[in-house]
């Protein structure tokens, strides 16, 4: 599966920015991702609201979220996103299955 990353860093993760680099930072996240065999396919960093956005494939939700607990916990992120890729064809397909929504109270 993959996933998209999104977050803003923290004051903690801002300060420890400045002595480091993209290279050390990419470095550092796909060491982490080979422990549960997962890759990072894209890293940037924004300009904006949010600081960094990674592409990772991983095998289930599971082990993205227990990436998202491990890097929030470090204190060096205000604020992490997990944003999973779906197959839009999918969902339309399930959503032309199930047929209409009765409203509560129209029962």
């Amino acid at each position: 599966m993959r996933f998209y990353f999104l977050g803003t860093y923290s004051e903690i993760g801002l300060k420890g920015m400045m002595n480091s680099s993209f290279s050390a930072r990419k470095t550092a996240i796909q060491s982490m991702l080979r422990n549960i065999d997962g890759s990072l396919l894209h890293m940037s960093y924004l300009q904006g609201e949010y600081d960094v956005i990674a592409h990772i494939d991983l095998d289930c939700y599971e082990s993205a979220s227990g990436l998202k607990s491990v890097m929030t916990l470090s204190g060096g992120w205000d604020k992490l996103l997990i944003l999973p890729e779906m197959n839009i064809d999918r969902a339309l397909a399930s959503g032309a299955k199930l047929g209409s929504y009765i409203l509560p109270g129209t029962e």
